[in-house]
């Protein structure tokens, strides 16, 4: 399997957990800058390891779509490395906002 393909199945497997409940993510909003118009981290643990995904929109060029990263994080709470841009990031960030927003509960209470 090529370093490309493990980074595409770490992203598969969060994706999996986060949609199952089985991990809970933390949002941490920090105020945007004269060149991010916003950035939002959230954070994870994950087979003992901290994970922080972080989707941030450059102001001085909005036509470009969001930037995505998803970070290993040390005990002191540093990025120590940035997983490549790999596929699926996109989902991952979405079921993370999915989960943090309480969409899920909501929609279930509707039906009930």
């Amino acid at each position: 399997m090529t370093d490309h393909n493990r980074w595409i199945l770490l992203v598969s497997k969060l994706l999996e957990a986060t949609q199952q409940n089985k991990i809970r993510w933390n949002v941490v909003e920090l105020p945007g800058t004269r060149h991010r118009e916003k950035m939002i981290k959230y954070e994870t643990y994950f087979m003992n390891q901290k994970f922080r995904v972080r989707k941030e929109v450059i102001a001085s060029e909005p036509m470009m779509g969001p930037e995505i990263t998803l970070t290993f994080i040390d005990e002191a709470g540093r990025e120590i490395y940035v997983v490549p841009p790999v596929e699926g990031l996109e989902d991952l960030v979405e079921a993370v906002q999915f989960q943090v927003a309480g969409i899920d509960q909501f929609l279930k209470n509707l039906v009930d």
